[in-house]
């Protein structure tokens, strides 16, 4: 079986038995629950086999214990009747490596951050929040989209290519598309004509919703000099 959430495939083999084994992916449950540490957790490892969309491969072997209280996702695989839960080892296709390993150093710090400990780009916080979506992550989530509204500065937009991403792997309405489309309009930024037909055709509508929505409505009539710019002059047609 193959379970896929926006752009990111579970490799999910069939079950070992016919036991039927209660599988929850609710991320309330791990809320609940204490947060693992490395004095606590002991040594029982699993292993995620991560590949990206051009094929890169990397090897994270990690603690169960703080793999599966973060993610209902990896919890449901890893303690379920699959293969996954024998093995436990899973076969992840993912569109960032580099975002990946964020969420692995995330799980053991609680913190997003480059190696350098400085907050990672703009492009790899949207791969992030997608991850953590795939993963149902909301806490990881939340702090990516904090994260995001530090890294993004007036003069530092998204490439093109990361918002057809974004798009193409987020729902209407997602968090991650209204704080992109919201700061898009903030900050002021200028999209040229010929960038234009690079971006995504639902940031543009997006924007103007932003836009709609962060301007006061008045009911008051235009002034004069606002209507003037709206007017064709007649003089000049009267002179010819």
């Amino acid at each position: 079986m193959t379970s896929t959430r926006a752009g990111t495939i579970l490799r999910l083999k069939k079950p070992a038995s016919k036991a039927k084994v209660p599988l929850t992916l609710d991320s309330k449950q791990s809320a609940l629950r204490s947060p693992p540490t490395l004095r606590t957790s002991g040594m029982e490892l699993v292993t995620l086999d991560v590949t990206d969309m051009i094929g890169n491969k990397k090897c994270f072997v990690l603690h169960k214990s703080f793999v599966t209280h973060y993610s209902p996702m990896l919890n449901a695989s890893f303690n379920g009747p699959f293969s996954e839960g024998l093995t436990q080892l899973i076969e992840y296709s993912t569109m960032s490596i580099n975002a990946f390993g964020i969420f692995t150093d995330w799980l053991y710090s609680q913190k997003i951050a480059s190696v350098d400990g400085s907050l990672p780009s703009v492009t790899d916080l949207i791969h992030l929040w997608i991850l953590a979506d795939n993963l149902i992550i909301p806490t990881l989530q939340n702090q990516t989209i904090q994260a995001i509204s530090e890294v993004m500065t007036p003069t530092d937009k998204p490439e093109s290519f990361i918002l057809h991403t974004l798009y193409n792997n987020t729902m209407a309405n997602s968090p991650l598309r209204q704080i992109l489309a919201d700061m898009f309009v903030s900050h002021a930024f200028v999209i040229d004509e010929e960038i234009e037909h690079h971006f995504p055709r639902e940031i543009l509508l997006d924007m103007i919703n932003s836009a709609a929505r962060s301007t006061p409505k008045k009911t008051a009539k235009l002034s004069k000099s606002k209507m003037a710019k709206y007017l064709i002059s007649v003089d000049d047609v009267r002179r010819r």
